[in-house]
């Protein structure tokens, strides 16, 4: 969606700061939603993460691939512990993962139901 920029093509957390300050100075405003998404990378929910990733790709492959990468685990001290739910801080697919998970569960919340009222 156009007002969201987290890890997207040629916008940063600078120019997302400098659409809101336009916003504010010269638009009309009723309200402002700020929306702290801290610990999110940790607590993402698998279940719904795939269901968010099924609206857009069909692909079984890819799905088991997203699948794999969630339930990797990790290596802590020679020790494996199992991943049950959130993504990989650093983790390569971490930025694309929270970007469909972030568009179904706060963009399309945000359009479709803080807008309207």
């Amino acid at each position: 969606m156009s007002f969201s920029y987290g890890f997207r093509l040629n916008r940063s957390c600078h120019d997302a700061l400098k659409r809101l300050n336009y916003i504010i100075e010269r638009g009309k405003i009723s309200y402002i939603v700020d929306a702290d998404i801290r610990g999110f990378f940790d607590h993402v929910d698998h279940k719904w993460l795939l269901k968010c990733i099924e609206q857009r790709i069909s692909d079984l492959n890819i799905k088991r691939l997203v699948m794999r990468f969630l339930k990797a685990g990790i290596m802590e001290d020679g020790k494996w512990e199992p991943c049950k739910e959130g993504t990989f801080q650093g983790g390569p697919l971490s930025p694309l993962l929270a970007n469909i998970y972030l568009h179904y569960v706060l963009d399309l919340w945000f359009e479709h139901v803080v807008k309207k009222s």
